[in-house]
Order: C-alpha cells, then sequence, then structure tokens
C-alpha cells in the first residue's frame, strides 16, 4: 500500500513538535489583579476551563482588546470571560506523544479546529503543554485549512 508524502510526515511528527506553547491558564471569572497581569504580559492563547471541565481557548486577537477596554471600564467585581470574549474555540485534549496524523484524525473526528496538548503523566518542572489549530497545521505544511 502507497502512501503520500504528507501522510508519511504526519505520521513521522509528533505533536510537541508544532505545538504553540505561548499559553497561559486563567480562571473563568479573574479578578483584577489576574486581568492587570495578563495585560502586562500577554500571552498568544488564553486556556480557560468551564464549569463542566472543557477547555476553551482564545487568541490574543480576540482576548486583548476586550480586556483591555473591560480594565478600564469595570470595578473590583471580575468579569466572566466565556461571557465577553467572542471567536473562542472549544479544544480536545491530547497527548503530547501523539502524532500529527492523530491530532488531524481528533480534530476531524471532534469537529473541531483546535486541540489542548498536554502529557498524560506529569514530569518535574512546568508543564509542557500547548495549543494546535487546523490553521497552524496548514501554515505548517502550505496547505489549505480543511485536509
Amino acid at each position: 500500500m502507497r502512501t503520500n508524502p504528507l501522510t508519511l510526515t504526519l505520521l513521522r511528527t509528533s505533536a510537541a513538535a508544532v505545538m504553540d506553547r505561548n499559553i497561559k491558564h486563567v480562571s473563568q471569572k479573574p479578578d483584577r489583579h489576574e486581568l492587570q497581569k495578563l495585560l502586562e504580559k500577554p500571552v498568544r492563547w488564553l486556556v480557560i476551563t468551564n464549569a463542566e471541565g472543557q477547555r476553551i481557548i482564545v487568541h490574543r486577537e480576540h482576548w486583548f482588546p476586550v480586556l483591555s477596554e473591560t480594565q478600564d471600564t469595570e470595578a473590583d467585581a471580575g468579569i466572566d470571560l466565556l461571557a465577553v470574549l467572542e471567536n473562542r474555540r472549544r479544544a480536545a485534549n491530547f497527548e503530547i506523544n501523539g502524532t500529527l496524523m492523530e491530532a488531524l484524525e481528533t480534530m476531524n473526528q471532534e469537529g473541531l479546529d483546535s486541540l489542548f496538548v498536554s502529557a498524560r503523566r506529569q514530569r518535574r518542572g512546568p508543564p509542557d503543554e500547548g495549543v494546535i489549530t487546523r490553521e497552524a497545521l496548514s501554515d505548517h505544511y502550505n496547505l489549505p485549512i480543511r485536509f
């Protein structure tokens, strides 16, 4: 059976090779201090875990302008990020040792365009976590977004 070069590459490449590690876990209702820290040192992806335990991710281009405005207008009361942020994505969990082919299959099966990548068993040190999006795979391999 012949396999095309893209499939072979996706089978040989781990999720860790392409995932974006520029993330920050935040609570759904951060306090003023947490918001201030986010705005001082912005990350590319916010990872918010909702009440059902699902991970929702939001890219900086969507969260930074909204939170910048909100910080100026809000009092000390916390805000609900999932209520004020648009363009958020639900992300399925994915094992860091998985291949990009498995990541793409997971996205297709779940009907999602993004995955939250982490290790099941944590080693010492900071967690090795990140985000993989369909767009990142597309950009990395110079392909159309839907493949």
